[in-house]
């Protein structure tokens, strides 16, 4: 779950019920906003999750931090929403641009901006 200041990742238990693991990114970088827009699920259950100030972070399939993307839009550019594809994701800003990442090869560049 993401949101202004709202960071909640959940485990769904054999009884089917959610159990809270996290509050919080563990381990992200301080500098990171904390306003939370929207996340995706990617195909190998890693999760992205984007800020309202162009971040675009990278979490492993447990939660944790694992980077920002170096391809993230950043200055003033707030992400509104994210959507995987076959080969990556897509994202959108408030201003209307629209941006497509591709997954890459490159354990450094995990995603590349392709347009």
């Amino acid at each position: 779950m993401t949101g202004n200041q709202t960071y909640k990742f959940y485990r769904v238990q054999e009884n089917g019920t959610l159990k809270p693991t996290h509050t919080s990114i563990l381990k992200k970088e301080s500098h990171i906003s904390n306003n939370y827009t929207c996340h995706t699920w990617l195909p190998d259950g890693r999760l992205i999750v984007c800020t309202d100030q162009g971040e675009i972070l990278l979490l492993e399939n447990n939660g944790d931090y694992k980077m920002m993307l170096s391809e993230s839009p950043q200055e003033n550019f707030n992400i509104e929403c994210i959507q995987t594809y076959s080969k990556g994701f897509v994202i959108a800003g408030d201003n209307g641009a629209i941006m497509i990442y591709e997954k890459s090869e490159d354990p450094k560049n995990p995603y590349m901006k392709i347009a």
